[in-house]
């Protein structure tokens, strides 16, 4: 496909057979992943059905609005696929973050603890006579 595969469908008002009834493309953005793969899946299969063998037979518009089907359908999952990956990163990232903070304001703690009383009873002055 030459063109972007979104606007080809929204120019051509394209359906999607799904479980959940006859979906527009934006609409396809709400399914799961198992229920988007379930239609290309099917998708795929009308796709392969509809193919003759023969190779000097011209595409069919059944089969053009088939191969633009399922790209839209693999687009979709590829970015649903891509955006769980990087949530579940994020996810990651900031619970070792949370844990970096923790131990740190336990390594502080731990520092303080070992302060003489000569040495605490200093830092409170130190700290009374700032403010």
């Amino acid at each position: 496909m030459n063109t972007n595969i979104f606007l080809e469908a929204t120019r051509r008002k394209l359906r999607f057979q799904t479980g959940k009834g006859l979906l527009s493309v934006e609409e396809l953005w709400d399914l799961k992943l198992t229920d988007l793969d379930t239609a290309a899946i099917a998708v795929n299969k009308q796709l392969k059905d509809s193919k003759e063998e023969s190779f000097i037979a011209v595409k069919t518009k059944t089969n053009t609005e088939l191969e633009l089907r399922l790209e839209i359908l693999k687009a979709i999952i590829e970015t649903k696929q891509s955006e769980a990956t990087a949530k579940a990163n994020k996810a990651k990232k900031d619970l070792e973050r949370e844990k970096l903070i923790d131990l740190l304001s336990r390594k502080e703690d731990s520092e303080l603890e070992q302060l003489s009383p000569e040495e605490i009873k200093k830092r409170l002055a130190e700290l009374d006579a700032e403010g």
